[in-house]
C-alpha cells in the first residue's frame, strides 16, 4: 500500500505556530502511513501491539506510540489537524487502567470528546465515525493495573516465573 503521509519530515513530533492564527499545536509524533490508527501510550506499548497486529496478519492497521498517557489529548489534537488523517477510516486507543480505572476511562473519553472525534460510550464498543473509534482500558474497566500485568499474569504459573519470585537461579542462567 502506497503510503498517505503528506506532513513534511522536518515538522513530525515538532510544535507548530500558525502564522495566520497564532494557534499553536505539536505536528504528530509519528507519520500517518495506514487509514487504521491504533494509539498506544508508550513505545513499549507500541511494540507489543505492533507484533500483535503482525501476529494477526492485521497490515493494514499502524499501531503509534504517543509518548505517555499524558499526552493523549495534545497527540489527538495534532493528530485531527495533519492532512492525512483525513484518510483514517478507525482509530483506536489503548490506555493502561493504573491505580484509577475510572479516571483512565473518563482521560480518554475527554480526549475523543475535545479534538471532536466520535466517542464511544463505554470501552470496547464502537461510534460511528469518520473515522470510527474504539478504545481499551488495560486490564479493564473494572481493575487496576497495565499491560505488563497481564503479560505477568499470563505466565505466572511458568518455571520460569516461580524461579524469578524465588530468586533462584534459572537453570542455564550464572
Amino acid at each position: 500500500m502506497a503510503s498517505i503521509d503528506h506532513s513534511p519530515p522536518n515538522l513530525v513530533g515538532r510544535q507548530i505556530i500558525c502564522p495566520a492564527c497564532g494557534a499553536d499545536f505539536t505536528w504528530p509524533a509519528f507519520r500517518i502511513q495506514k487509514t487504521r490508527l491504533l494509539i498506544v501510550e508508550g513505545k513499549d506499548d507500541e511494540a507489543f501491539f505492533d507484533a500483535l497486529v503482525n501476529r494477526l496478519g492485521r497490515h493494514d492497521i499502524q499501531v503509534a506510540g504517543i509518548g505517555g498517557k499524558t499526552k493523549l489529548r495534545a497527540s489527538l489534537k495534532a493528530l485531527v489537524k495533519d492532512p492525512p488523517f483525513q484518510n483514517v477510516q478507525s482509530l483506536g486507543v489503548i490506555r493502561d487502567a493504573d491505580l484509577d480505572p475510572k479516571s483512565a476511562f473518563e482521560s480518554v473519553k475527554d480526549a475523543l470528546k475535545a479534538t471532536g472525534l466520535p466517542t464511544p460510550r463505554k470501552p470496547m464498543s464502537v461510534a460511528k465515525g469518520p473515522p470510527q473509534t474504539s478504545f481499551m482500558i488495560l486490564p479493564s474497566i473494572e481493575r487496576q493495573g497495565a499491560l505488563e500485568d497481564m503479560c505477568l499474569e499470563a505466565v505466572a504459573g511458568e518455571p520460569v516465573m516461580i524461579c524469578r519470585k524465588r530468586r533462584a537461579p534459572i537453570p542455564g542462567e550464572i
